[in-house]
C-alpha cells in the first residue's frame, strides 16, 4: 500500500472539493469543474493538481475513459473516508412524525453501501 502523502494548503481545498463533488454526485468532476472551482484561465491548474493528487497518493486514473471522470479514489485513500449517517424526519399518514436513519459508506466500485439503518422491510417497500 502506498502512504499518502502530506498535501499543500490549495492541494486539500481542491481535494476536499473533490470529495465533496463526489458525495453529492457519486462521481468525481471532470478537468472543467475543478478549473470552474479554482476560478483559473485554463484546466492546466486543475490538471496540475490533479497530477498532484495522483503522486501524493489520493487519486489514480481509470483505466477506461468512456467515464465522465479519467480519475478515481485510491483504496488507500477511500479506506481513510468515514461512514455517514443521514436522519430525515417525515410525517406518516397518520400524522405523526418519525425519524429513519441510514448509515452508509462508498465502496470500492463507488456505489453507496448501507452499513445499519433502522428502516424496516415494509418501509424500503414504498
Amino acid at each position: 500500500m502506498k502512504a499518502l502523502q502530506d498535501l499543500t494548503d490549495r492541494q486539500r481545498q481542491v481535494l476536499d472539493y473533490i470529495v465533496d463533488f463526489w458525495r453529492a454526485n457519486d462521481n468525481i468532476p471532470n478537468t472543467r469543474e475543478i478549473r470552474d472551482f479554482l476560478e483559473a484561465a485554463s484546466q492546466t491548474a486543475a490538471l496540475s493538481h490533479l497530477n498532484a493528487l495522483i503522486r501524493k497518493g489520493y487519486l489514480e486514473r481509470k483505466e477506461t475513459e468512456k467515464s465522465r471522470s479519467r480519475f478515481k479514489f485510491t483504496p488507500e485513500f477511500k479506506a481513510t473516508l468515514p461512514e455517514y449517517q443521514i436522519r430525515v424526519a417525515f410525517d406518516l399518514a397518520l400524522g405523526r412524525s418519525e425519524v429513519v436513519w441510514v448509515k452508509y459508506r462508498f465502496n470500492e466500485d463507488d456505489q453507496i453501501e448501507i452499513v445499519e439503518t433502522n428502516i424496516t422491510p415494509e418501509q424500503k417497500a414504498v
